[in-house]
């Protein structure tokens, strides 16, 4: 996770379009879920965010 980030820091790049999936802190369950089973969730990137 941390060449992740190294990576968009010093290379610039936008990771906003690969994020599939936007869900409060709260949903944690169905977020974990998306990211488990992707096949059928689609998901490639999910947000977890504090509102």
């Amino acid at each position: 996770m941390e060449w992740y980030f190294e990576f968009i820091q010093n290379k610039g790049f936008d990771a906003t379009p690969t994020i599939t999936h936007r869900l409060a802190m709260d949903d944690y369950k169905p977020g974990f879920m998306a990211c488990y089973d992707q096949g059928k969730s689609a998901a490639v990137k999910v947000l977890f965010m504090h509102f």
